[in-house]
């Protein structure tokens, strides 16, 4: 093999290497409350986090889709409940036995995929995101 070959196989597999990074789950520690306005909403797992806690939301008479498919007042609850317990993040994730199906709701800026159960509740994690 020519160095030139050699040189570009290595960084083939660099890029794969990089480019198949994954999340990673590190131990939960003890976190002071937080305010909602800090809480960020994660549609895809962070780099390194925490799970805090998992939070239910049901839909409710005031908290459900309008006609554009927004649920404002569904995601200020949930960065609200998770910033109760000191996340910083909101993640749209459940283990498959712990959801029915996803609804594609929005925020008022953006929609997501976020997973549900029966009766109608979005199931999220409350999450501290160390590396984005």
């Amino acid at each position: 093999m020519t160095k030139l070959t050699l040189a570009f196989f290595a960084t083939l597999l660099v890029a794969v290497l990089v480019g198949c990074s994954s999340s990673k789950v590190v131990p939960t520690t003890p976190h002071s409350p937080t305010t909602p306005e800090t809480v960020k909403i994660y549609q895809e797992a962070p780099k390194e986090y925490q799970m805090l806690k998992r939070i239910e939301i049901p839909v409710t008479e005031g908290i459900r889709w309008d006609d554009k498919g927004d649920s404002v007042k569904g995601f200020a609850e949930m960065k609200a409940q998770a910033a109760a317990l000191g996340a910083n993040g909101v993640l749209l994730w459940a283990r498959p036995d712990e959801q029915s199906f996803t609804a594609t709701v929005g925020d008022g800026t953006q929609y997501y995929e976020v997973p549900m159960k029966l009766p109608r509740t979005a199931v999220v994690w409350a999450i501290y995101v160390l590396e984005p």
